[in-house]
């Protein structure tokens, strides 16, 4: 047996507590259950905003932070998986209407974690980003299968010393991606689908989307 969550939405004020506020409520059912062994599959934040915050300017980054914990909590509690669907988000609609894509990736999740099936359950996930000149190369884990675009390779942000990041033009290079921005002649970090609501064109050739990263957690 196993549970499947999907929430977090409400949570966006306390995203910075979400990974603490998972692992006691996981904690809890598992104690109800009386089973700590419990799996536990749940479904990060796709991309979303409101008419309202578009129209207000740039929504604030708080479901980014909310993500980078669900994923925290994917990896640091015991048996437990999380589904990305980054690339299900619609605009104006925080209840994305398609659910087949949703429970595809949760039966993978399921069918890995639980069943112990191998198989490619994980799209590429940031690994470690490396300087070169003036461009950073950044290597991702679950990337073995290839990387592809599915439009404009959009999405990415260097910055430098400062911390200041502007946007990158980016390319697929193997397995890697490789950024840079005229406006930094140093890059030394970078994140990609540091928003609440954008472009999400990364991909595996397995068909799963890349999980949004920051290099640095500040």
């Amino acid at each position: 047996m196993f549970f499947c969550l999907c929430q977090g939405e409400e949570d966006d004020l306390r995203a910075a507590d979400y990974y603490e506020m998972m692992y006691y409520l996981i904690d809890q059912w598992r104690s109800d259950w009386g089973d700590d062994r419990l799996a536990f599959l749940f479904v990060q934040l796709p991309m979303y905003a409101s008419r309202e915050e578009a129209a207000a300017g740039q929504p604030v980054k708080n479901w980014c932070i909310l993500r980078e914990n669900q994923y925290r909590a994917s990896v640091s509690i015991a048996n437990t998986g999380m589904a990305v669907i980054i690339d299900c988000g619609e605009f104006d609609n925080i209840h994305p209407l398609d659910k087949q894509t949703v429970g595809y990736r949760l039966a993978l999740q399921a069918l890995k974690k639980v069943y112990g099936k191998t198989i490619e359950a994980e799209g590429p996930l940031f690994s470690w980003v490396e300087p070169e000149g003036n461009t950073l190369r950044i290597h991702f884990d679950h990337a073995e299968s290839g990387l592809e675009s599915r439009g404009p390779l959009e999405g990415f942000e260097v910055a430098g010393s400062e911390e200041i990041y502007y946007p990158a033009r980016a390319h697929i290079d193997g397995c890697d991606v490789v950024v840079q921005s005229d406006k930094i002649s140093e890059p030394q970090q970078v994140r990609y689908a540091w928003i609440k609501f954008g472009p999400t064109p990364l991909y595996a050739k397995n068909g799963l989307p890349a999980m949004p990263f920051r290099s640095c957690r500040k």
